[in-house]
């Protein structure tokens, strides 16, 4: 739904879609990611009007796109997570589009071989995509952090020491190379939300 500067609803469209996040785009539209029996895009008007939609089957898994942005050159990254080697555990699954929402490419990550998360994805100035969220040993959340250049291949992957915190949440991209992230730190009821940032060369 969309509701002006004041809270008063303008119009609220319902779709056979599921909604995990969403863009403003440079002509005005709005693209939403989410999952439509597979990790999918939307592109409505700003009176929510259905433009296009592009549904991304990987080979009959599961998959949801977490996050989205419109990257530089016009087109677009998103993360999330699918199922892939089995339907128990998630990889972390990073895409690139372009501007018609057709793939570039898509790259994945399993970590221990349990359940990992894409939440975040932002782009740099040199248009290389830095994509938080966490991977799993077992019962153990780990905070992590994949740097990919525009071709979609590595320049690293870090995992985040605990004593930062782990389940990175949120990550932003700020001038000179410098990227803030927000994740959690502690426990049970002494569990908090940490901000930090770094450079891409991930030095804290």
């Amino acid at each position: 739904l969309k509701r002006d500067s004041e809270g008063n609803e303008l119009w609220s469209q319902p779709y056979d879609f599921g909604v995990n996040s969403m863009c403003i785009t440079s002509d005005g539209n709005i693209v939403l990611g989410g999952n439509l029996g597979g990790i999918a895009l939307r592109k409505i008007d700003e009176e929510g009007n259905e433009i296009w939609t592009k549904s991304y089957q990987m080979n009959e898994n599961y998959s949801v796109c977490k996050s989205i942005i419109q990257t530089r050159d016009g087109g677009f990254a998103l993360a999330g997570y699918g199922y892939f080697e089995s339907q128990t555990t998630r990889d972390i699954l990073v895409m690139r589009t372009d501007e018609n929402g057709d793939s570039l490419w898509t790259r994945t990550y399993d970590g221990y071989g349990y359940n990992d998360l894409g939440r975040s994805v932002t782009e740099d100035s040199d248009g290389n995509i830095i994509v938080a969220g966490e991977t799993t040993n077992y019962r153990e959340f780990i905070g992590f952090l994949w740097y990919l250049d525009i071709e979609g291949n590595t320049i690293w992957s870090q995992e985040v020491n605990d004593s930062i915190g782990y389940s990175q949440m949120s990550v932003i991209s700020l001038e000179n190379h410098n990227l803030v992230t927000c994740c959690f730190s502690g426990y049970g009821t002494l569990r908090e939300t940490t901000i930090y940032n770094f450079n891409n060369n991930y030095m804290v």
